[in-house]
C-alpha cells in the first residue's frame, strides 16, 4: 500500500470559504477511488436559492468577486441563522429543526456593504486556476465539512487537537486581569504538536505566513523552536532537504493588521487571488522536490465564511473529552468546505472522492501514517481517513505542470496606516489577534505578564489593537532579519523494521484519553 511509502504530510489550511462558493462552478469529473465514474455534487448555476428578510429571492451565480465588501458573518449563532433559517433552535444543538440552508441571505443581508446574493456566488477556474488545476488533476472531497458550524478558531483546535475544549465559538474577551489572556491553550489530551514531541520521535515544523499565527496559540507549540517564517524560495530549499520534518503545518498570512485585506489565506476581504498563487507556490515546491515521490498535500479551509452551500451537514461523533460550555453537544458537522488531496501515491487520478470527513480526518490519516501518534478523543477516533485513496499501486508519479501563473504583488500598506474602521469597538477577529500579540510578546519577547496586561488594558478599538499586533510584528520581523539557519539533518538511527528516511518512533499506541508523557 502506497500510503506506507509517506514519509511528509503537509497540511495547507485556508480561511472562510465554502465548497459551492470555490470549487461549485469548477468542471469536477473523474472517478472514485474503486474506478467509477463520478462528479462532484455541486448547485448548478441558479439551482439554490435563499430569501431575504423581506422574501425577495435570490440565486447562485457566477463569478464570485474576488474581494468581498464585507466579511459575511460566521460566528455560532450566525451560522445557525444559515443552516435553520431562523435562531430559533435552543440550545442550537441542531436536534429540533431541520437544517435546509436557508438563512445564507438572512444572515449576511444586515452586515452588506455590497449586493446581498455575493454569498451565493461561485468562482470561475480562471479566478482560482491554481486551486482548479490541483482539484481537477489529483483528488477533490466533496464531503469534507468544518468539525462544528462555528468560526475559525474552534475549528482550527479540532484539526490540531479534536477538541475546542467544550466551546464552539470563538474564545471570549477574557478579562485583561485575567492572566490566561497571555497563556497557550491546553487540552487535556494534549495537541498534535505537543503530542509529537511527547510520544514519537517524528519531526514537524510551522511555517508561518505573517509573525501571528493561530498555532502560537497552542500549549504544543514553541515560537521560536517550532516555527519558521515562509518565504517560498526557502521552502522550496527546505522541501529538497535533508532535514524535512514528517509533519509540516502551513500558514498562510492573515492580513490582520490591515483588516484581513492584503493577506493570503484567501479571507473574504482579500483578493483571492493572492491565496491562490500561495497553493500554487506550495504544490511547485513540493512536486520539483526530492520529497514527492514520498509526500501528501492537504489543501483545506477552517470554515464556510458566511458562503452558501447546498449540502446537509451530517451529525458528528461528541468529542466526550470535557463538558460543552453551550449545551451544544458538538454532534453536528458544520458547512461543507473545500478540500484537495495531492500525491503521486494515489491509487487514481482525477479523484472524485464522497467520503464523509472533517478536520479531525488529518489527525486520523496522520495516526494512519505514523501509528505512535495515537488518538486524542472520540471525534478523531472515529473519523474517515484518507487510507482508502491510497490503497493500490499509483496512477501516475508524475506531477501535473501547473500553468504559468503572474506574480500577484500584495497591495502595499504603510504601517500605521489609519483605516476607516480604526474607531470602531474591537470585534472577534482584533480580539483573538490581540490575544495572539499579547500572547507572543510575553512567551516570545519575554515581557512580563504584568507588563503585557497592563499594556492591553486600555485596548478598546480596532485601530488600537491593530497598533499594538504591528507593535509585535515589528519585534518578531526584527528576530527574523537575522540569517536564516535550517536545521541539520536527524539524527540517523536505525532499528530492525525501520522505514528508510524516517526517525526511528516509538510504536507503543496512546489510548483514546490519555496524554503522551515522552
Amino acid at each position: 500500500m502506497p500510503l506506507s511509502d509517506v514519509k511528509h504530510v503537509f497540511v495547507l489550511m485556508l480561511e472562510n470559504r465554502s465548497f459551492d462558493h470555490m470549487l461549485g462552478a469548477i468542471p469536477l469529473k473523474g472517478v472514485g477511488p474503486d474506478g467509477t465514474v463520478t462528479v462532484a455534487d455541486v448547485a448548478a448555476p441558479g439551482s439554490f436559492v435563499n430569501a431575504d428578510a423581506q422574501n425577495n429571492s435570490f440565486s447562485n451565480t457566477t463569478p464570485a468577486p474576488l474581494v468581498m465588501p464585507s466579511d459575511p458573518p460566521h460566528e455560532y449563532d450566525d451560522v445557525v441563522l444559515q443552516l435553520l433559517g431562523a435562531n430559533n433552535d435552543p440550545p442550537n444543538n441542531y436536534n429540533n429543526i431541520p437544517i435546509n440552508n436557508s438563512g445564507f441571505i438572512k444572515s449576511y443581508a444586515p452586515a452588506a456593504k455590497g449586493p446581498h446574493g455575493d454569498v451565493l456566488t461561485s468562482f470561475l477556474q480562471g479566478q482560482v486556476p491554481c486551486l482548479a488545476q490541483l482539484a481537477q488533476e489529483y483528488c477533490v472531497c466533496d464531503r469534507w465539512f468544518s468539525s462544528l458550524p462555528g468560526p475559525t478558531i474552534p475549528n482550527r483546535f479540532f484539526l490540531c487537537a479534536a477538541t475546542s475544549n467544550g466551546n464552539p465559538k470563538s474564545p471570549p474577551a477574557l478579562g485583561v486581569a485575567d492572566a490566561q489572556f497571555v497563556d497557550s491553550y491546553a487540552f487535556a489530551n494534549g495537541d498534535i504538536f505537543k503530542r509529537i514531541k511527547q510520544a514519537t520521535s517524528l519531526k514537524f515544523r510551522i511555517y508561518r505566513g505573517d509573525s501571528l499565527p493561530f498555532a502560537s496559540l497552542l500549549e504544543g507549540v514553541d515560537y521560536d523552536a517550532d516555527t519558521v517564517p515562509y518565504d517560498a524560495a526557502a521552502f522550496a530549499a527546505d522541501c529538497n532537504g535533508p532535514a524535512l520534518p514528517d509533519f509540516i503545518f502551513i500558514e498562510p498570512s492573515y492580513g490582520i493588521f490591515t483588516g484581513y485585506q492584503y493577506g493570503t489565506s484567501q479571507h473574504p476581504r482579500a483578493d483571492v487571488s493572492l491565496g491562490d498563487r500561495l497553493i500554487g507556490e506550495v504544490y511547485n515546491s513540493i512536486s520539483r522536490s526530492a520529497c514527492w515521490a514520498s509526500s501528501v498535500l492537504i489543501i483545506i479551509y477552517d470554515e464556510h465564511g458566511g458562503f452558501f452551500d447546498h449540502v446537509t451537514p451530517p451529525k458528528a461523533v461528541a468529542p466526550g473529552d470535557v463538558q460543552d460550555v453551550y449545551d451544544f453537544h458538538f454532534t453536528q458537522l458544520g458547512v461543507r468546505v473545500p478540500a484537495v488531496i495531492v500525491s503521486p501515491l494515489l491509487v487514481q487520478r482525477a479523484l472524485i472522492d464522497h467520503t464523509v470527513y472533517d478536520h479531525t480526518s488529518v489527525l486520523a490519516t496522520l495516526r494512519a501514517v505514523f501509528p505512535e501518534i495515537g488518538s486524542f478523543t472520540q471525534r478523531d477516533l472515529a473519523a474517515s481517513t484518507l487510507s482508502h485513496l491510497f490503497d493500490g499501486a499509483p496512477a501516475n508519479a508524475a506531477p501535473l505542470q501547473l500553468a504559468p501563473f503572474a506574480p500577484v504583488p500584495a497591495a502595499a500598506v504603510a504601517p500605521g496606516a489609519p483605516m476607516a474602521d480604526d474607531t470602531e469597538p474591537m470585534e472577534h477577529a482584533e480580539i483573538s489577534g490581540l490575544r495572539i500579540a499579547a500572547g507572543i510578546r510575553y512567551r516570545v519577547g519575554k515581557v512580563p505578564r504584568k507588563t503585557v496586561l497592563a499594556e492591553i488594558s486600555g485596548i478598546k478599538t480596532k485601530g488600537q489593537a491593530r497598533a499594538y499586533m504591528r507593535d509585535v510584528d515589528a519585534m518578531i520581523r526584527a528576530r527574523d532579519a537575522g540569517p536564516r539557519i535550517s536545521p541539520g539533518p536527524k539524527a540517523s538511527k536505525t532499528r530492525p523494521g525501520a522505514k528508510p528516511g524516517r526517525s526511528p518512533a516509538k510504536r507503543t499506541r496512546i489510548p483514546n484519553g490519555e496524554q503522551g508523557t515522552g
